[in-house]
């Protein structure tokens, strides 16, 4: 690891550093129990993790490694035999990560698990994540099991080569819900993938006021992989989709040449409602969520310049105007510009 800190790490402040170099992380900091009871769950709790304008660039694997992977478990996976069954893994309370570049790396660019309170990831940039194709550590912001609160106002940009990756990849948390906003995501397979390890009915997931801008030959807007013991409701609006393959992900082609996809991968859609409605299989156009803005073509969304990378609107854009009112669970944009009464403009920016 670039920096390394665990057995009982806590109360712990991490700013301006430069990382590189062949690491497995550029910044971990958790603490996993293998057969030490102190740092199980019912003993140790890790708290105030801030970390904020760092550096993390060329690495092996995660950018940064925050809190155990494994929350949901009731052991963890590092204890022994000797320690039969097993030690849970502990919570973290408080985890701010903010105004940090990660860039270049193997695995997930940021992943904060087991932050069970208090956690807060924005305005960071992750850009070229998921360079190893390492299947399950692909995230350019992971939000790994236990976790719970806010991620906004972070830009999210994948590797220009076709990598496979999920934007914002959500392995759920429980009792507290979870708002994903005004976030910036170019280039992905997947903006949004939901693998719903914790989670119960007060553990609503808010995907909002996004501006989403895929990969054109295979990207799809979002895929949810649901538990069958519980429901857990989604909500998207006001987000703008655009440059996508598909809504969903891809099942096949009829012979009406109408394309087929999934919104839900393992036949559990019925636990997990959009916006209130279960999305079985169905044709693609049948998934576009109402309370959001699907173009696939990018030049009909009204970038400033798309080209360019300037993903603020123009005025004639119809995202202009036409979201719903989410002010009473944030009040601002991408740049912190204030969005006014009445309806939101749809994406990251005011206009």
């Amino acid at each position: 690891m670039g920096i390394d800190m665990a057995t009982g790490a806590s109360d712990i402040e991490v700013d301006y550093f430069e990382i590189t170099g062949p690491a497995y992380a550029g910044i971990a900091i958790r603490s996993y129990p293998y057969c030490d009871e102190t740092l199980g769950r019912e003993v140790f709790t890790q708290y105030n993790t801030i970390i904020h304008h760092n550096f993390v660039h060329e690495i092996d694997g995660e950018g940064f490694y925050i809190g155990p992977s494994h929350y949901y478990e009731e052991t963890s996976p590092t204890s022994t035999d000797e320690c039969a069954p097993g030690i849970p893994e502990a919570a973290l309370r408080v985890v701010e990560v903010y105004h940090n570049t990660v860039e270049d790396v193997g695995r997930d660019g940021i992943q904060v698990g087991a932050a069970i309170e208090g956690m807060s990831i924005h305005h960071n940039l992750v850009r070229r994540y998921a360079l190893a194709g390492d299947s399950g550590h692909i995230g350019g912001i992971q939000v790994n099991p236990g976790s719970v609160g806010r991620v906004f106002a972070n830009l999210i940009m994948s590797a220009d080569d076709d990598v496979a990756d999920n934007a914002i990849q959500f392995a759920g948390g429980e009792d507290g819900p979870t708002y994903l906003y005004n976030n910036i995501i170019v280039g992905t397979s997947t903006a949004f993938m939901a693998l719903s390890r914790l989670g119960n009915e007060d553990s609503e997931v808010h995907f909002l006021n996004n501006t989403v801008v895929s990969e054109p030959e295979g990207g799809k807007t979002l895929t949810l992989f649901c538990d069958d013991t519980w429901v857990q409701d989604f909500f998207f609006q006001n987000n703008i989709f655009t440059d996508y393959a598909h809504v969903g992900n891809y099942i096949y082609t009829d012979s009406s040449d109408q394309v087929w996809t999934a919104l839900v991968g393992n036949g559990n859609a019925a636990n997990c409602p959009l916006n209130g409605l279960v999305h079985e299989n169905d044709l693609d156009e049948n998934h576009e969520l109402d309370g959001n803005l699907y173009l696939q073509d990018p030049t009909e969304v009204g970038f400033i310049d798309r080209d360019g990378g300037d993903y603020h609107l123009a005025q004639t854009s119809p995202a202009v105007g036409t979201g719903e009112d989410l002010s009473a669970i944030f009040t601002d944009d991408f740049d912190g510009n204030d969005r006014g009464d009445g309806s939101f403009d749809m994406g990251a920016y005011r206009y």
